[in-house]
């Protein structure tokens, strides 16, 4: 299994990869960007978004959430949308 990395206090450390809980993005006709998070209901994850997956060190936190209900759509309402971006869930305790 891969690795990632994670920054904790301006730290890194290598940890183990895990499975993804996000599905694949969502089309809609509306100008905002939509992700399709399945876990289990109660999982507390944090949303981070990046337009560079070059410098992998430079992530945003969208948000903070519990899983309401399984799946869940989160939707991106960052304006203005960017033309290219990429997301991550980590589950945090």
């Amino acid at each position: 299994m891969g690795q990632s990395s994670q920054r904790n206090n301006g730290h890194s450390k290598n940890l183990p990869a895990t499975r993804c809980p996000l599905r694949p993005i969502t089309p809609s006709p509306e100008p905002i960007t939509l992700l399709t998070i399945a876990d289990a209901t109660g999982g507390n994850y944090r949303i981070e978004a990046t337009s560079d997956l070059v410098n992998t060190n430079v992530w945003t936190t969208l948000t903070n959430l519990t899983l309401p209900s399984s799946p869940f759509e989160f939707v991106d309402k960052t304006t203005p949308q960017p033309l290219r971006r990429f997301y991550r869930a980590i589950p945090v305790p």
